[in-house]
């Protein structure tokens, strides 16, 4: 009994809900889904060139010089650079962005409370602007394609100053192949998040 008494109540909750603010409600919930989608490529992207780096740090084990070295640091720092920045572009976008976005629907719900003010409006076409500006800001798939020139770079650096190791020039193609799998998936999700936010803006604008 009590259990259809909540669901009764659900209902009637959510039919007293605009159908436009339902609308951006869902397209929260997408973009949150986006969001998470692009931190987990990132992440397996940088536990995948983590498991690649090992690989060409142990076949290089045997020629220990000065300039394997210098090549393996210059390797590193540029993969810690990539991911640092992905992942604090990902946190500014996600942070400013999704105050936007609840700032936007909260004043979506009040102009359609009270199409007249115009105060609300504004504040709504603010949020909009605001998260448009944060979309525009936000370079992931950029820096994901940039990411994945340069290191690829220092791989093949590696590889030239040591033709002769079998194994390591299978290691370096092997990590060329994790790069682009890797940019390309970092960089759809990118896409694909670039597009629900335009969702958004193009619905809430319609309000």
């Amino acid at each position: 009994m009590y259990r259809g008494m909540e669901r009764l109540e659900s209902r009637m909750l959510l039919s007293a809900v605009p159908p436009q603010v339902m609308t951006l409600m869902t397209d929260r919930a997408t973009l949150l889904a986006d969001v998470k989608a692009v931190r987990a490529d990132i992440k397996t992207c940088q536990l995948t060139e983590a498991a690649d780096l090992r690989a060409v740090t142990k076949d290089l084990k045997s020629a220990k010089t000065a300039q394997n070295r210098a090549l393996l640091t210059t390797l590193r720092t540029d993969d810690k650079a990539c991911i640092r920045t992905l992942t604090t572009d990902l946190k500014t976008l996600f942070g400013h962005g999704s105050k936007d976005v609840n700032h936007a629907l909260k004043d979506a719900r009040l102009v359609l409370k009270n199409p007249s003010d115009a105060a609300a409006r504004a504040k709504l076409t603010a949020d909009l602007s605001s998260l448009q500006t944060d979309a525009t800001g936000s370079h992931l798939a950029a820096e994901v394609a940039a990411c994945q020139t340069t290191e690829n770079a220092d791989l093949n650096a590696i590889a030239s100053a040591n033709p002769s190791n079998t194994q390591l020039q299978t290691d370096v193609g092997t990590a060329h192949s994790d790069a682009g799998t890797c940019s390309t998936a970092v960089q759809t999700a990118a896409s694909t998040l670039a597009t629900d936010i335009a969702k958004f803006v193009t619905d809430a604008g319609a309000v």
